[in-house]
């Protein structure tokens, strides 16, 4: 990713003159690279390697996907410039010594700062003013179908695979002689042209996407079977002041593969059993999103009852691990959780919980949160369109920034609330729906006044959540708006060699015509929005095609 100067808005500049401005200039401002790291377990490493500071004086403006690698800037507070690039220095000997025992490849679990400066204010979640994101996209392939009649539901393509019915012919003038006929689809994989993606890009440019948080933020998408414990599952725990089950969800964590939740799993059943007894049997570490050793952990968690002592005794040492599937540093909220069990006993599971940071506390109430929204937002765009409707909430007297709420889901859009109007009868005509927002919900916000609020209402007493103010921190939310659809700024891309071994096509084939196998694109997203969620409009498709 190319680095912007960093500049902070007049709102967030009075926030660091009231709040964080140090006299003596004493803070450091980095940028912190991380890849394969989650984003806890990068501030552990950093406290971890600097000793003498508290993990609240590491100041991070969001969080970061965890595969890709990033670049964000990075606050140290009451540390200077050198000692950090000391810190650095010892970081990288250790990463390759551990390369050298591993034997790993040097890119898993891979943090570095630099571009080290003195600054006089830290960095708060909800600073974000954006993300700047370069992608490389291979194996390029669009999907070709057609419709057409047939008599036996049955039938097959011209390849011999079965043709997938979806619906029956309805041609009134000839109904009565296709009363056997089937409307069926044919589908299949063909190579991507540059006028397909030219024709995507510029949708894209011009009606933006549907604003949806990513799997990042709520959990991977899928059946519970498969995918297991969701975030927002943790955090409506939360809501519902079960937090025993908060913490047995949290250690019950992610026990799935990535087979299985890419759909290669598929074929017939025997097929697929077969498989499931190789894992149970053989236990292959490639199988599963978490290694063997937190796969261990959960099992003492779950075979002793949810003893915290015999389950923090199974866990890794800190100083171990790697990647996805390090050790100790993966486990981090998980290890506090059980130390505050230990100390505070199991009967008190809130003050477990509080053992974390606030910002991780609240991270599990916010994915709820976001998950209903997306709920929310696909009713909304199912039952009334891609138009204005009355009842709508809308901002009025926007700005140039985009007003889609924060990282966190609780800060950005909340000091506007007061610029948050209904749509009606007489200023329909003159909202765009650009400007309709949605509420993440909480008790301070104001719900739609049509369909779409009575549905908030549906899906929280379904769930048996209520936000009160008057609760423990742990059990509620303030709640914020969030725009409907989200628009990316300099969005561009290029045809690019590949040139790798997976290429379906020959370079000579590549460069006489416009079929594009490999390309890069570049764009911007005002905070809170997620490239995973604009690709996938891009690509028009989704995110588990296996269902």
């Amino acid at each position: 990713l190319e680095q912007q100067p960093f500049e902070k808005n007049q709102q967030q500049k009075q926030q660091t003159d009231k709040k964080s401005k140090d006299k003596n200039s004493s803070n450091t401002l980095c940028i912190l690279k991380k890849y394969q790291t989650e984003h806890l377990t990068a501030i552990n490493q950093l406290h971890t390697s600097m000793h003498n500071i508290r993990m609240s004086d590491i100041g991070l403006a969001g969080i970061k996907d965890m595969c890709a690698i990033t670049y964000q800037f990075c606050t140290i507070r009451n540390i200077s410039p050198k000692f950090v690039q000391r810190v650095n220095d010892k970081m990288k000997r250790h990463h390759h010594h551990q390369k050298d025992e591993d034997g790993s490849s040097g890119k898993s679990n891979m943090i570095q700062v630099g571009n080290f400066a003195n600054v006089d204010f830290s960095l708060n979640q909800g600073d974000l003013l954006g993300n700047v994101f370069e992608i490389v996209i291979r194996d390029v392939q669009r999907i070709a179908f057609r419709f057409h009649r047939q008599k036996e539901a049955n039938a097959k393509n011209e390849n011999g695979d079965k043709c997938s019915s979806v619906g029956r012919c309805n041609d009134d003038e000839n109904n009565s002689n296709n009363d056997d006929l089937n409307v069926v689809l044919e589908e299949k994989m063909i190579p991507c042209t540059t006028s397909h993606i030219d024709n995507m890009v510029q949708r894209i440019s011009k009606s933006g996407f549907i604003n949806f948080y990513g799997e990042q933020r709520v959990g991977n998408a899928g059946l519970k079977s498969v995918v297991g414990v969701r975030s927002f599952e943790i955090g409506r725990a939360m809501l519902q002041k079960d937090f025993k089950l908060a913490i047995d969800l949290l250690m019950t964590g992610r026990l799935k593969s990535y087979r299985n939740i890419s759909g290669n799993s598929g074929g017939n059943d025997e097929e697929g059993g077969k498989k499931k007894e190789e894992q149970k049997d053989g236990d292959s570490d490639e199988e599963y999103i978490e290694s063997r050793e937190i796969r261990h952990v959960r099992k003492v968690w779950k075979e002793s009852g949810g003893d915290p002592t015999a389950t923090l005794k199974a866990m890794p040492s800190p100083g171990r691990g790697g990647g996805v599937g390090a050790g100790g540093a993966m486990m981090a909220r998980e290890r506090a959780v059980l130390k505050g069990l230990k100390r505070y006993g199991k009967d008190n599971a809130l003050m477990a919980i509080r053992c974390l940071q606030h910002g991780v506390r609240m991270f599990w109430i916010n994915a709820y949160q976001s998950y209903v929204w997306n709920l929310a937002v696909t009713e909304r765009i199912r039952r009334l369109g891609t138009k204005v409707a009355i009842g709508d909430l809308y901002v009025q007297n926007r700005k140039d920034d985009v007003f889609c709420g924060d990282n966190d889901g609780e800060g950005g859009g909340g000091s506007r609330k007061k610029d948050v109007c209904i749509v009606s009868k007489e200023n329909i005509s003159d909202v765009d729906i650009s400007q309709v927002v949605l509420p993440l919900p909480g008790y301070d916000v104001q719900y739609p006044s049509n369909e779409i609020g009575k549905f908030y209402e549906d899906i929280l007493l379904r769930d048996n959540v209520s936000f009160c103010k008057d609760t423990v921190a742990e059990a509620t939310a303030k709640g914020t708006y969030r725009d409907i659809v989200a628009f990316a700024k300099d969005l561009e891309w290029e045809k690019v060699k590949d040139g790798g071994e997976n290429s379906k096509h020959g370079e000579e084939e590549m460069q006489q015509s416009d079929i594009v196998d490999t390309f890069k694109i570049r764009f911007e997203l005002g905070s809170g929005s997620y490239a995973t969620m604009m690709l996938r409009e891009l690509m028009t498709t989704t995110l588990a095609r296996y269902h």
